[in-house]
């Protein structure tokens, strides 16, 4: 079939029912048909188009503003090839057909046929996702919404506390664990706390397996009197406390059975063997080798950003996590910001790693603290850390290598008499560089046998 029989097929999605817009090659609309969101229509639809270029399923393009959904999904299963803009592209490709803002579904669909006909470049391809791949994506936002179901509990169960038993509040800073849900079940007036006993409160702590304070810890503060103004037998607050507290255990145990289900995913994906060497190592393992990653750092990073993951696209990973800043430059004005256009559990998923890996890791550390002593912010700091463990990821990757942390990963910083090694901003630059820097006398004929020039500074090696 020749190029001229090429169709474009714009797809403005909705709940109930989908907008279709075909244009041929010259960009004429050929039809514009409406699906319905069931089974057996949206079949015949692709099926339709199928037809139109005689099965071929390289001429057909078909661009809508979502990458991922069941509709891609259904249409994908016919072996069609999905493109993707973000919906704030579309509505500048809209101002090409009426400046005034008019909008319908019509246009829509149509808006977004005419630019993949024409700017193709500003699409990327809907990634088809594995089986795997999608139980993963759909435990990790699962999880999502129940943490913040916890969290959405959590908060009137501690004013609760603060209005009619403050002092209880003095054995946790976060009244949504497991044993402390379990106390206020059994005691959930101040009377009911002031009448437990030593062998309970040992009863309790032991079958949640808390060691930090044991039941002598606990009973003076259950001994102390209740609040001013607060009935210890029947106080109003221990209403809703009891109906609190139900919601929050169910909530804790439906996170801990996807966690659960993710470790399998995840182990899963580590047995399962290799297609392309037996020898290589797959990524998961990699993954899991670098400090400051767990499960659901890895759950995130396989199943939000899985085609990046596969191609070991530093850049794409950055700008989905949102390290990479944005510049905008004007003249002689230039201004660099933060990122705010991201992937949300992406970059929540990066700062853990980060913050984690400080902790862990001591180049991460190093890091860290050259960037505080600069006057970076905390979080600014962090989207740094965040960058280098992002390129020692994708070098890993590229490598098939496990994460070594006694491998050296800097070269020493030759300091010549135009350097003082006692500049301590110097000395901050090249350590945030990733040098080690050693005050001592500079040796050319050293740095002139690796290949380098006596005046440049470089790495000798490109490690992590």
């Amino acid at each position: 079939m020749s190029e001229n029989s090429t169709c474009f097929v714009g797809i403005d999605w909705g709940r109930k029912f989908h907008q279709f817009c075909v244009l041929d090659h010259d960009g004429q609309v050929v039809a514009q048909p409406t699906c319905q969101h069931l089974a057996e229509p949206i079949r015949q639809m692709a099926l339709w188009r199928l037809q139109r270029v005689d099965h071929q399923v390289e001429q057909l393009k078909i661009g809508l503003e979502v990458p991922t959904g069941p509709l891609v999904l259904a249409l994908q299963s016919f072996g069609l090839t999905l493109w993707s803009i973000n919906p704030k592209q579309s509505s500048r490709f809209r101002d090409r057909f009426s400046v005034a803002g008019a909008k319908d579904d019509r246009r829509d669909a149509q808006v977004i046929a005419s630019a993949l006909r024409t700017d193709q470049h500003a699409f990327r391809e809907a990634p088809a996702l594995t089986k795997e791949q999608r139980t993963m994506r759909s435990l990790v936002h699962c999880r999502g919404r129940l943490i913040r179901q916890k969290v959405k509990l959590s908060n009137p169960l501690n004013e609760l506390l603060v209005a009619c038993f403050p002092a209880l509040l003095e054995t946790v800073e976060d009244v949504a664990q497991s044993w402390f849900l379990s106390f206020l079940q059994q005691a959930p007036t101040p009377h009911q706390a002031q009448k437990m006993t030593r062998s309970e409160l040992q009863n309790l702590l032991k079958e949640h397996r808390i060691r930090r304070f044991d039941a002598d810890t606990l009973l003076p503060i259950l001994r102390q009197q209740p609040f001013p103004g607060v009935d210890p037998m029947h106080p109003p607050e221990a209403i809703e406390i009891a109906v609190l507290v139900p919601q929050l255990q169910l909530t804790l145990s439906q996170i801990k059975d996807l966690e659960r289900q993710m470790d399998a995913v995840i182990e899963h994906w580590c047995q399962a063997p290799l297609e392309t060497n037996s020898d290589s190592i797959s990524d998961v393992e990699i993954l899991r080798s670098i400090p400051g990653i767990g499960r659901n750092v890895v759950s995130v990073l396989l199943s939000e950003a899985p085609e990046a993951i596969e191609q070991r696209d530093y850049q794409a990973l950055r700008t989905l996590s949102g390290v990479a800043p944005v510049t905008q430059r004007s003249g002689k004005k230039t201004v660099v910001c933060q990122r705010r256009a991201v992937n949300n559990l992406m970059q929540n998923a990066l700062y853990h790693w980060a913050r984690v890996a400080c902790q862990h890791d001591a180049k991460c550390k190093r890091k860290y603290d050259c960037l505080k002593a600069r006057g970076k912010t905390h979080g600014h700091a962090l989207r740094c850390v965040g960058d280098r463990l992002l390129k020692v990821l994708c070098t890993m990757l590229q490598n098939n290598t496990l994460y070594e942390p006694q491998l050296p990963a800097t070269a020493t910083v030759a300091w010549n008499n135009l350097m003082s090694p006692t500049n301590s901003m110097e000395k901050l630059f090249w350590l945030d560089k990733g040098y080690e820097v050693r005050p001592g006398c500079y040796q050319p004929e050293r740095q002139l046998s690796c290949g380098f020039a006596p005046t440049e500074k470089k790495r000798l090696s490109t490690a992590h």
